[in-house]
Parts: C-alpha cells; sequence; structure tokens
C-alpha cells in the first residue's frame, strides 16, 4: 500500500468510526460542549464527525453512557447537521444521575452516545474518550459552575500584632440526589492579591440536593503575611479563596478546582 493511500485510510478511520452490525452510522466524537440551565439541569452539546450521506430511520430513543454508567437524559435529541460536524443537543437532570457516576475516570472517560429507532435498533453512534483537563474538547462554563454550586461567604481577615487570623464560610451546592463525601479541603487565601495563609480543612459530607456551608478558621503568624496584606485589609480589597474539595469516589479521590471570591 502507497504512502498516500494508507495516510488517506487512516483518516477515514478517524473521522468515521465503522458502525457496529445494524447501525446505520457511528461517528467518532471531537468535543463537548457544557452550559448550566439552572442549578439542577445541564444543557450538553455533542460535536462529531460530519454525518456520512446515509438516509437514518427516525430516532425515537436514545440512551448515553459514561464509562459505561448510563445517564438518563431529559429530552429527546436530534443530531443536525452543520457545515463542518454533526451536532447532538440534550439536556440532563443532575437529580436523575446515579451514584455510579462518581466512578467514571478521572482521565480518558469514554462517551457513548446512541440514537434508536421505533424497533429499539441503533441508527447512530457518537463516540470517543475526553479528557476532563482538555479545556479545548471538554468546555465549561466554569465561572457560571463556580456562581452556583461553591460560593465564599462572612468572610473576616482580623489582623493584630502577633498574628493574622481568618475565617469564612465556603457554601457548596451538592444537585445530586445522593450525598458525596469529601475528604478534604485544601485553599490558599489572599486579599488585594496578597498572600495570607494557606491550609487544609479535614473531610465532611455534602447532603444531597442542599449547600453545605464549611467552615473555615485560621490564624497565620504576621511574620509569614504578605507585606501589602494590612493595606489590601485596611483597603476592604476583595478576599480570594483558590484550591480545591478532593471528592471520594469507587475508583480513588478526584479534586474539583475552586476559585472563590468574598468580600470584607
Amino acid at each position: 500500500m502507497s504512502v498516500l493511500a494508507s495516510v488517506l485510510l487512516a483518516t477515514q478511520i478517524a473521522t468515521h468510526v465503522a458502525p457496529p452490525a445494524g447501525v446505520t452510522a457511528s461517528l467518532t466524537l471531537d468535543r463537548v460542549v457544557v452550559d448550566l440551565v439552572n442549578r439542577e439541569r445541564l444543557k450538553v452539546t455533542l460535536h462529531a464527525a460530519p454525518l456520512p450521506d446515509v438516509q437514518l430511520s427516525p430516532i425515537v430513543g436514545q440512551r448515553l453512557l459514561l464509562a459505561q454508567v448510563p445517564i438518563p437524559l431529559s429530552n429527546l435529541a436530534q443530531p443536525s447537521r452543520t457545515a463542518s460536524d454533526t451536532v447532538v443537543t440534550f439536556e440532563v437532570n443532575l437529580r436523575e444521575v446515579p451514584e455510579a457516576v462518581l466512578g467514571v475516570p478521572t482521565e480518558l472517560v469514554p462517551i457513548r452516545w446512541e440514537g434508536r429507532d421505533a424497533r429499539g435498533d441503533v441508527v447512530l453512534n457518537v463516540m470517543g474518550e475526553i479528557d476532563p483537563n482538555d479545556g479545548g474538547r471538554l468546555m465549561l462554563p466554569v465561572d457560571k459552575l463556580m456562581d452556583n454550586y461553591a460560593r465564599l461567604v462572612d468572610t473576616s481577615v482580623v489582623p493584630s500584632l502577633a498574628e493574622v487570623a481568618f475565617r469564612g464560610l465556603v457554601s457548596l451546592y451538592n444537585p445530586f440526589n445522593f450525598d458525596v463525601v469529601a475528604t478534604r479541603l485544601s485553599y490558599r487565601i489572599t486579599v488585594g492579591g496578597e498572600s495570607v495563609m494557606a491550609g487544609t480543612r479535614p473531610g465532611f459530607r455534602l447532603r444531597a440536593a442542599t449547600a453545605s456551608d464549611v467552615l473555615i478558621e485560621q490564624s497565620a503568624p504576621l511574620a509569614d503575611v504578605a507585606a501589602g496584606v494590612l493595606g489590601a485589609v485596611v483597603g476592604q480589597q476583595p478576599v480570594r479563596l483558590d484550591g480545591a474539595v478532593v471528592i471520594r469516589g469507587p475508583q480513588g479521590d478526584r479534586a474539583i478546582p475552586l476559585r472563590l471570591r468574598g468580600a470584607l
């Protein structure tokens, strides 16, 4: 086989996965775009390779799998063609997501969406693997997620002659219908960009479908605090907490980044 023929064959394989028996078309997943409808509902759009020029039977059923974990969908997706790809959009009610989702891998996540006809046969597959840390393939509304699921409230920074004391509540909202165990919360506190302190909060439980307030109280010797902190505190500069909450799952712990803003 010539080099050119090999390249063309590899390109075809990368673009269209050979469909299993009974499947009209099977497409390679390119990227996933997630938006937040509200605290309980996500809008998810799968972008895949272009649909081949075939006639698909009407899609009347569907299934979404994340690493073999079935995820209930709130509406029936209908694939659409664009100039460059195939788009499948649906919504997920987070209250209906099973607890098994905590076992989904933290690195490459296999994703498979199936569209089925009236007989229950799969007529279209969209499948691939997505690295959750690849912002080019998994696109999340990070600021919107932080605004809805994590807040820093009731903050205070009190300097004295010997130390600086910090107090604040991290309010974490669990949208799922099951409790989530956090093994720890790591953080770094800054005021007006000036470093105040860093630390780790021991584990806690996030109750289902509710917000849990996690208290952070810590003091640091004045000598260890950045020189500009006192001026930032007097000037009522914004407080930032950067860190992560670590969630326990069947396959081990996973860290969820936090970047929160509060006021003095």
